[in-house]
């Protein structure tokens, strides 16, 4: 479900009679050069049918109180209409809707549009630049599972079939029309530029290794060798290796640099799953009380504007996948791909 998807949906119906966008100026055109009708200055005045300012925003404020969110003030500033939605009820409806809707920013599923992804190996498996296209791979599959295409693991099943490779390897592919390209490009050396020589079970090891340096410079833990400590830490490893590939273009090179805020972000979240843990086990032991439904929590409390910022990044999330959706459909569906030499071209 996205919430902000249907607020829109909610103004284009009280603005035009129309939930589609695309008949906002066919709409409001075809009145205002109707003479017999009133000559409306703005789409405001047009979707409460009035021409008095003050009456237009108390309508149009009036009627978003039973909208997914309440509009609480209305600016009208160089032909332009700027609306402020009630802050306290639409972290509440978010929150609420995020952690009780396992279904939280997905797409309607159209099955007829099928996906599957598959990574072309010609490198060595254990090579950091493999491990990139499993992981642009594994990212795109995500992606597609939230979106409205339909994902396949059967590559005949598929009505579309990416494929994530490098310009190498894109010379010993044939292509057809269900095929389509992803081009993962190289991985350079930070010192010589050139392509690196690391292996990834390397990578892995220095950036767990950095992680447990973390734990003991910045937050004073004492060296541990019990089993679980050893697993978080191989484990924020890998995450860390994740973000320093991910934040990255695809198509562009990639030169492997440490980067002291992931280290930061991911240490701290395991820390506070591992207050969940030890939260979880007092309760299954009664010494602390479950915590109590959802509904039943009073989120007014969240009023602080580092908390509206985080909500407005969840509340976000759904528009965030579409958008990385749409240019992916783009770039696979559109047959608008970057030429690569004379190694395949696309007609």
């Amino acid at each position: 479900m996205d919430l902000l998807n249907y607020f829109n949906d909610e103004v284009y119906s009280y603005l035009l009679k129309s939930k589609d966008s695309k008949h906002v100026w066919i709409n409001y055109l075809s009145e205002f050069c109707d003479k017999s009708c009133i000559n409306y200055q703005n789409i405001l005045f047009y979707g409460s049918e009035q021409n008095d300012e003050i009456k237009a925003i108390e309508t149009f404020k009036n009627a978003s109180s039973v909208w997914t969110f309440k509009i609480v003030e209305v600016i009208i500033k160089n032909n332009s209409c700027f609306f402020n939605i009630e802050r306290s009820s639409c972290i509440t409806k978010t929150v609420r809707e995020i952690f009780m809707n396992s279904n939280f920013g997905m797409s309607e599923k159209f099955n007829d549009e099928s996906v599957n992804v598959e990574c072309k190996y010609a490198e060595d498996e254990s090579s950091l630049l493999s491990y990139r296209k499993k992981l642009i791979g594994d990212v795109m599959r995500n992606l597609i599972c939230y979106s409205k295409y339909a994902y396949t693991n059967e590559p005949s099943n598929a009505k579309y079939q990416v494929i994530v490779t490098t310009v190498a390897n894109l010379k010993n592919l044939e292509a057809s029309t269900r095929q389509k390209f992803v081009l993962c490009a190289a991985i350079l050396d930070p010192k010589t530029k050139k392509k690196i020589q690391t292996s990834l079970t390397e990578y892995l090891s220095k950036r767990s290794q950095d992680m447990h340096l973390i734990s003991i410079h910045k937050y004073g833990i004492r060296v541990k060798t019990d089993d679980a400590f050893k697993e978080l830490i191989e484990r924020l490893g890998k995450n860390a290796t994740n973000l320093d590939i991910l934040e990255v273009k695809h198509s562009s090179a990639l030169i492997l640099t440490s980067n002291s805020k992931q280290e930061f972000i991911l240490y701290n979240s395991a820390r506070l799953e591992r207050i969940m843990e030890s939260f979880n086990k007092k309760v299954d032991e009664k010494y602390y009380e479950k915590l109590p439904h959802l509904n039943n929590i009073d989120l007014s409390v969240l009023n602080e504007e580092e908390e509206w910022k985080l909500i407005k990044i969840m509340l976000l999330f759904p528009d965030t996948i579409n958008r990385s959706i749409n240019d992916l459909s783009k770039d696979l569906f559109k047959f608008i791909f970057r030429k690569c030499s004379d190694c395949l071209r696309l007609s």
